[in-house]
């Protein structure tokens, strides 16, 4: 298989070990020819390479988005006694020089980035709070779009979609930093579009360096897992290049005990589960940029990434009590995954004389998947048997090309208009085989194989009205249609959509340091194309369950409405936020009964919904309490979800969706040889998810991280990370149904308990 360089022989020696060492007198080996002989893994990374960025020198890429530094006003000074940080003329940005971060011994752009309070969401690009669509999820983007990552890189993002800005930040070198400047609300002539925060990295010329980083995570079992990654940039006259490489291991394992009890709330079987993920993810990216003579810009980028991944799901079933002879069944799953995805994307700017601005750029992405999982049982005293095999493989594109023309109509109006192509395709074949009198046979399937391509055209304007000095207007309307044709052995299905998506921004200076922020947005979801062809389902209740797609699926839509308060404390002490949003939502897509005698489910839309709530932030200095250095963020969210479960007909929340969740921590920066230490907790609530045959409610328990990180010899740092401390995993309280649960009879009661691994996680990292 192809991940098997990846597996070592891990299958249910762990397993055996972990439950032993739990009930070392109650659970018997399994059947030698169940098991198989094991090894340990024990994987060392080599240091490999991504081509990271480098997009134009920092001047001229940014002569258009920087307002000019000017005087201040009295108020605006109250912000400007802290050292490196300053305010632009029109106090939409706030900027950190290089006097800011000059002595926090920052490798990376990511360690500046995370010295900047307020920012830390941002940093981890996590969108807004109210925004993605049902079950809170963030959904991919339709195209390029004008939507994106809240970060820039001189003024700009990447023409990319999996050579992402996030990586990005990790491969740039502190030492290439101009300047941060952190922009509030709506601001014209962004090469993004967010309600929120945007960050944008400018970066100086650079004459060749490169950096390194390279850790080794241990796992509470033992396992080491160690990762590297290089990269090198520098300048040519007006050639701009950074090249980078990186290897990245993944495990993940998540200890189960699970408890059936039956209708009269009586307790009959417990299975014990060690449900592992082992994956290797090697990724090669290139970015370069040149600037004409005449001013114009070029950017080019690519990226290769091959991931391979195991995930395996052993299954020790005993009857209660539990004892040897209690031994009711052992049942082994193999997800065995192989991915590949390259990329290449670029962008072209003008700037005319007149003052106007022509940017195209284009990106093409293409990925193939591919996954084996045999299911294997083995009855107590009995041989091993193959009762299953699954196979599923797709090969997906996206093509884009996008371009647009902006102007100053006057000193207080700035627009924009453009359009964008884009063709998205995805060909998909799923095979069954199910053990027919000891032989494997293959299973006709309904739709199992089709091809699918979507051919959108948008349209976009954009209109920026500084109307006051205070009072900032963003208007936006996107005009988008598209025709689906999917084909196959059982489905032909052609069909148009057209979307209109208009949106409004408001930004309005109460004073130098208080802001306040409104949008209405229409946002349209992408749909995932898979979900249109036959799909073996992955979770534990229906991993042998198939569902035959659903074609007809329409995009989720939704009207969404946010009001913010921000308030910056003086002396860069600190940002506090306050923010209330609401979301309408049409077409919502869920899991509804679809087949004869509405026995199966799939992917469908179900109706209207709406999801609401409030978010608070807050990322403050300490400073003023006799406590230089340290810095405490706190995000917290309080929502409501409401929606219709198509099974019941009841209203009910949103799939997998906590109705509250917070984070809290703090940084402390000695200045004594770079140290810096933190902790951060976080808990949620409860979260809902359902599908035909049950429902259940997952309660995650709260848990932490903490950090040191200093500078270990000159030019390199060493950071120690504990995560997960407690290994407080959760708690699931779920009820099966015989059938449908709309109207069936329940089935039983089961109690799962997860905890997951620990990781203690060395970094070196260095320069060079």
């Amino acid at each position: 298989m192809r991940a098997s360089a990846v597996r070592s022989a891990n299958k249910a020696g762990p397993l055996k070990f972990a439950i032993n060492d739990r009930l070392p007198k109650l659970i018997p080996s399994p059947p030698n020819n169940s098991v198989g002989n094991c090894q340990a893994l024990v994987r060392a990374a080599l240091v490999c390479t991504t081509i990271g960025i480098s997009i134009g020198p920092a001047n001229r890429a940014l002569a258009q988005n920087v307002p000019p530094q000017t005087s201040v006003t009295a108020a605006e000074q109250a912000v400007l006694k802290s050292p490196g940080v300053s305010v632009s003329a029109d106090g939409t940005r706030v900027l950190y020089g290089q006097e800011f971060f000059a002595k926090s011994g920052a490798v990376t752009v990511i360690d500046i980035l995370n010295r900047i309070p307020g920012i830390q969401d941002v940093v981890k690009l996590n969108g807004n709070g109210g925004g993605g669509f049902s079950g809170g999820q963030q959904v991919e983007r339709r195209g390029f779009g004008s939507t994106g990552d809240q970060i820039l890189i001189n003024g700009e993002r990447l023409a990319g979609k999996t050579n992402d800005t996030a990586a990005t930040l990790q491969r740039i070198q502190a030492r290439q930093v101009e300047r941060v400047e952190v922009i509030r609300g709506a601001v014209a002539g962004l090469d993004v579009r967010s309600e929120g925060l945007v960050v944008n990295v400018v970066l100086k010329e650079s004459t060749g360096s490169g950096s390194w980083e390279a850790s080794a995570t241990h796992y509470n079992k033992g396992r080491v897992q160690w990762h590297g990654r290089a990269s090198y940039s520098g300048t040519i006259d007006a050639w701009t290049y950074n090249i980078a490489v990186e290897d990245r291991p993944y495990y993940q394992q998540r200890d189960r005990i699970e408890t059936y009890i039956n209708l009269s709330e009586l307790p009959y079987q417990r299975q014990f589960e060690i449900n592992e993920t082992i994956a290797d993810e090697r990724a090669l990216t290139a970015n370069t940029g040149y600037t004409f003579s005449n001013g114009d810009r070029l950017a080019l980028n690519g990226r290769y990434g091959n991931e391979e991944e195991v995930e395996e799901f052993p299954v020790y079933s005993y009857a209660l009590p539990v004892t040897p002879s209690s031994f009711l069944f052992f049942d082994d799953r193999v997800a065995d995954t192989g991915k590949k995805t390259w990329e290449v994307g670029g962008d072209y700017t003008h700037d005319f004389t007149g003052g106007g601005q022509f940017k195209g750029l284009f990106v093409y992405t293409h990925g193939t998947f591919d996954r084996d999982t045999p299911f294997k049982l083995t009855l107590a005293g009995r041989a091993e048997t193959l009762t299953r095999l699954q196979n599923e493989d797709r090969v997906n594109s996206e093509k884009i090309v996008r371009g647009s023309y902006r102007q100053d109509v006057s000193e207080a109006i700035n627009a924009e208009a453009g359009a964008e192509v884009a063709i998205n395709t995805l060909d998909k074949t799923v095979d069954l085989f199910t053990n027919q009198g000891g032989t494997l046979r293959r299973v006709v399937l309904f739709n199992a194989k089709a091809k699918i391509k979507e051919t959108r055209f948008e349209s976009f304007t954009t209109l920026s009205w500084q109307a006051t000095s205070s009072l900032f207007v963003d208007t936006n309307l996107e005009l988008e249609y598209s025709k689906l044709n999917q084909t196959g052995v059982d489905v032909n299905n052609r069909r148009s959509l057209f979307f209109v998506r208009p949106g409004v921004d408001l930004r309005y200076d109460i004073t130098p340091l208080s802001q306040l922020r409104a949008f209405v947005h229409r946002n349209v979801s992408q749909l995932d194309f898979a979900n249109f062809v036959a799909t073996f389902e992955d979770d534990d209740a229906r991993s042998d369950v198939v569902n035959a797609g659903n074609p007809d699926l329409v995009p989720e839509k939704a009207w969404e409405y946010a009001l913010t308060y921000e308030r910056r404390l003086p002396n860069d002490g600190g940002v506090a936020s306050l923010k209330a949003f609401y979301n309408d939502i049409s077409d919502r897509l869920d899991n509804i009964p679809v087949g004869p005698a509405r026995a199966v489910s799939a992917v469908g839309n179900t109706g209207s919904g709406r999801m609401y709530g409030l978010e608070a932030k807050a990322s403050i200095r300490l400073s003023a309490l006799g406590l230089p250095g340290v810095v405490v963020n706190a995000n917290g969210t309080v929502r409501r979800t409401r929606g219709t479960d198509a099974f019941t007909g009841a209203r009910t929340r949103f799939q997998d969706y906590a109705n509250h969740f917070y984070t809290l921590g703090f940084r402390h920066d000695t200045g004594w040889r770079d140290l810096a230490y933190g902790l951060s907790v976080d808990d949620e609530g409860r979260r809902a998810a359902s599908d035909i045959n049950y429902r259940h409610v997952f309660n995650r328990k709260f848990d932490g991280t903490a950090f040191a990180e200093m500078r270990a010899f000159a030019g390199m740092t060493a950071k120690l990370e504990y995560r997960r401390i407690l290994r407080a995993g959760g708690i699931r309280k779920r009820v099966t149904y015989t059938g449908n649960r709309g109207f069936s009879p329940a089935l039983r009661q089961e109690s799962r308990r997860v905890r997951f691994n620990q990781d203690i996680v060395l970094t070196l990292r260095g320069s060079f």
